[in-house]
């Protein structure tokens, strides 16, 4: 049973999270991970960072497709023209994971940064020393870090010129899709936010990507697009 929608007209996406209240997400992850769901929803512990450039180029895609005017609120430019690569993008990702982790809430770090550098020289892969790795680290991939977790501080994503151009060369991609196309020629009603419904007496809320409404034909569509670097077992995997 559903009953008393509100809709808000106010919220930004940041406060729209921050409102405790449950969403389709909250409830896919109490099926498939209700450990997880636990220590976050009712426990109140920290959301584990899951930072890597295919989730970053995704949500930028989501953004520049779907409400592009947002860019300025989600996202900080890089002074890098472009982010690390192969094992030192690795490396780098691990040590920004560890860092968001352990880190408190007047921002200091909580555990030993030299444990830090062997977990992130162990999930990078690297062969060579862990002083060799730091080496290539701090030639192309420190400056990109630091300004990760400054980025993170402020709420926001950082991106480099590169992610850019990767992600508008995917948008007008889809946008010239002939299967997908059209659904993009117009933004109106995009992340459009509900909030405060009752779903079985459980507080809901809900942003839709893109809700389409057409008069004429007395119809309302629901548009949730789902941007992945691999779509090999999506659907079992994420449904």
């Amino acid at each position: 049973m559903i009953e008393g929608e509100k809709k808000n007209n106010g919220r930004t996406e940041k406060e729209y999270r921050a409102l405790e209240m449950l969403s389709a997400s909250d409830l896919r992850q109490f099926n498939t991970d209700r450990k997880k769901f636990y220590k976050e929803k009712v426990l109140g512990e920290k959301r584990e960072e899951e930072y890597n450039k295919a989730m970053l180029i995704g949500s930028l895609v989501h953004c520049l497709l779907l409400d592009p005017h947002e860019f300025d609120n989600r996202y900080l430019m890089s002074t890098c023209d472009a982010p690390p690569t192969g094992m030192v993008l690795t490396f780098t990702e691990s040590l920004y994971r560890q860092t968001m982790s352990n880190m408190d809430e007047d921002g200091n770090i909580t555990l030993d940064f030299k444990k830090m550098i062997e977990t992130a020289h162990l999930e990078s892969g690297f062969k060579i020393s862990i002083e060799a790795a730091v080496e290539k680290f701090n030639k192309t991939g420190k400056e990109y870090y630091e300004q990760i977790v400054r980025a993170k501080a402020k709420g926001l994503d950082i991106v480099c010129m590169d992610d850019i151009n990767i992600a508008n060369r995917i948008v007008e991609i889809i946008k010239a899709d002939e299967f997908v196309g059209d659904y993009f020629a117009d933004v109106e009603f995009c992340e459009l936010q509900i909030e405060g419904f009752i779903v079985d007496g459980v507080e809901m809320k809900c942003m839709m990507d893109k809700l389409m409404i057409s008069h004429g034909k007395k119809t309302i569509q629901l548009l949730d697009p789902k941007i992945v670097f691999d779509n090999q077992n999506f659907f079992r995997e994420y449904y």
